[in-house]
């Protein structure tokens, strides 16, 4: 299994470093979205303790009774509670948490929790490799419209969440995600890369990319 170049910078080196400091940290992550299109980084301010905070709110809000939850459901790609089945009918024994997919919009960032069914990520070969983990650290990927914006320079790269394993099927990891998006009138040019890509209207790219969602199932697709 080939190993994607995912490196795990020091944010704080962009706001407290040398101009020097500054370069090397955007050359390296110029070169880590060219390659896999994730980072990680550290020392990025956000305390601890405010997302226990928010995962402890998100742990009650789930044990509620269905009905009480029901007032907040959403279809996919909306915003609420997708309840259990909701993206692709009842779940089924291996069904992965998350299907293999890109993100639409800007920037992905993703405060993980470690586990057994962890994310993956696709290598170019198109097999599957584990994404680091680093305790405190966010992972970051490029999405669908910054590759474009990048005129693919960076790489909006194919992920997945894997299922709980059988030896720990009631595993519960709550992961917090903020979606960045362009203003919905944006019209996202290539500035760089391949500059014949056709200019797009954010809003119209990401209303086509939900009436398009599916959700793949698990079938014969394994890490490689």
């Amino acid at each position: 299994m080939s190993t994607p170049d995912i490196p795990l910078l020091d944010i704080s080196r962009w706001r407290e470093g040398s101009q020097r400091q500054r370069e090397d940290l955007a050359a390296r992550m110029d070169r880590a979205l060219q390659d896999s299109g994730f980072l990680m980084i550290e020392n990025h301010g956000v305390p601890a303790a405010l997302r226990d905070r928010i995962r402890a709110q998100a742990r009650t809000f789930f044990a509620l009774p269905h009905d009480r939850k029901a007032r907040y459901a959403t279809p996919v790609a909306g915003r609420g509670w997708i309840p259990q089945g909701g993206e692709a009918g009842p779940a089924r024994e291996g069904q992965f948490r998350v299907a293999p997919h890109t993100d639409w919009g800007i920037l992905t960032i993703l405060d993980r929790q470690p586990g057994y069914g962890g994310l993956q990520i696709q290598t170019p070969a198109g097999t599957w490799a584990d994404a680091p983990y680093v305790e405190d650290a966010f992972t970051v990927n490029v999405a669908d419209l910054l590759s474009r914006w990048t005129g693919e320079r960076w790489r909006s790269t194919r992920h997945r969440v894997l299922p709980p394993p059988r030896n720990a099927p009631d595993e519960e990891l709550i992961s917090l995600i903020v979606f960045l998006e362009a203003e919905v009138d944006t019209v996202i040019r290539p500035v760089a890369g391949n500059n014949d890509l056709e200019p797009v209207v954010a809003g119209e790219w990401l209303r086509a990319r939900e009436a398009a969602a599916t959700v793949a199932q698990p079938a014969a697709e394994t890490a490689g």
